[in-house]
């Protein structure tokens, strides 16, 4: 099964004319990624090799990495040697030695770092790395509005690829952009083929018989599958076999566990095995007991010790002022029962006081009572009136006091 890791399965068109050659040649001029969206992966794996022509040092880096039997190199292609200034674009294959085209891809929000690098051309490289005698089957051209220049840096006469493949439109647009470069290759006796809508494909003069691999474009009798489609299919064949392996495993384990089950020795152990774990537990059943009863004897001592001493912020001390107070709402609903306990607290005075103050702490969370002769300290003489009367008379007690303090 083939298959494509070219953006537009430029690869598969190739492939279809160049499948009856042996180990070919190829020259990727801005090849970036050496996997994705490359129009040479899948040639490499087949056995070609070639040249692959890449300025953004992370690709050429993996390149390096993983293309050996190629020929990598980190410069640009032009009309004449020398040095300029590209526009990388992080990530992404949008770099380019065009000024213009550089500068719609910033306005697009692409991050962009520019860097001087080496500029050579066509007919430099091909003299200095292309072996004598060699044909070069393909050569693919992408250099982001820059085609121009590179395929006016080759001898055309002399170096003649078998196939030319040339991005023809605008970077990231669908506008064409091949009408200022066609004409070279057509003067140069190729003839054009093919166009899939993002590259212009060409053949020379002198090799017809390629013409007609390249009419149609890639379809279901060329029995490819794409990139994704391989790598979801490679890591479920993966998962699969780890998953046997893990299956095998626990085989394996069972087997050798029920051989130790059935063996002699386990069988003659298992009297001794039993007393271990009757041994154990009744080692374990006191320790357990005395942990429980020491638990159980700490939470009856700090209980104890806690209603016993009314500590601030227990639940004994919260639980006993609810009751006090819940106690002091019912005395003071009743006037007979709050006079006889008044006449009984004013021989204890600090528990009279005590009492007043947990009044006023818990006033605003406990029910009013008109008749509170313990808050609001009622003469003796006053007491044998209505509770209306002693809530008139404290209500007016406090106004007047209110007054006195603000004067």
């Amino acid at each position: 099964m083939l298959v494509s890791y070219s953006q537009n399965f430029e690869d598969m068109v190739l492939w279809r004319a160049l499948k009856h050659v042996d180990k070919g040649f190829y020259i990727d001029v801005g090849a970036a990624w050496p996997d994705q969206h490359s129009v040479t992966k899948m040639f490499y794996d087949a056995g070609w090799h070639g040249i692959n022509v890449e300025p953004n040092s992370v690709f050429f880096q993996m390149l390096q990495e993983q293309r050996e039997r190629d020929i990598n190199l980190p410069v640009a292609i032009g009309d004449s040697i020398g040095h300029e200034f590209i526009s990388l674009f992080p990530g992404t294959g949008l770099s380019t030695l065009d000024a213009e085209i550089a500068q719609k891809h910033v306005d697009s929000a692409f991050s962009v770092e520019r860097q001087k690098i080496e500029i050579t051309t066509l007919v430099a490289i091909w003299n200095e790395f292309v072996p004598q005698g060699q044909d070069v089957h393909f050569l693919k051209v992408d250099v982001e509005g820059f085609e121009e220049k590179v395929l006016r840096g080759n001898d055309w006469q002399k170096n003649r690829p078998w196939i030319v493949v040339v991005e023809a439109t605008v970077p990231l647009e669908k506008t064409e952009s091949f009408t200022a470069w066609e004409p070279i290759l057509l003067g140069a006796g190729y003839r054009f083929v093919y166009a899939d809508g993002l590259n212009r494909f060409f053949v020379a003069k002198e090799h017809p018989e390629l013409l007609g691999a390249l009419k149609y474009p890639p379809n279901v009798f060329d029995g490819f599958i794409t990139s994704q489609h391989f790598q979801t299919e490679l890591r479920a064949r993966q998962a699969e076999a780890q998953a046997k392996k893990a299956e095998a495993n626990s085989g394996e384990l069972n087997n050798e566990l029920q051989s130790v089950y059935s063996s002699k020795s386990w069988r003659i152990t298992w009297p001794l095995r039993k007393l271990m774990q009757l041994l154990m537990w009744l080692l374990w059943l006191p320790i357990n007991l005395a942990v429980g009863l020491v638990r159980t004897v700490r939470w009856f001592v700090r209980g104890s010790f806690a209603w016993l001493t009314l500590r601030p912020g227990s639940r004994p001390r919260r639980t006993a002022r609810l009751m006090l107070l819940h106690l002091r709402n019912w005395v003071l609903l009743r006037p007979r029962v709050e006079t006889r306990v008044l006449s009984i607290l004013e021989h204890f005075p600090r528990t009279l006081a005590w009492l007043r103050r947990l009044h006023y702490a818990n006033s605003k969370q406990v029910m009013y009572s008109p008749a509170s002769s313990i808050a609001y300290g009622i003469p003796e003489k006053l007491k044998v009136l209505t509770p209306r009367a002693h809530r008139l008379y404290t209500d007016l007690k406090n106004a007047i006091s209110h007054e006195q303090g603000g004067t």
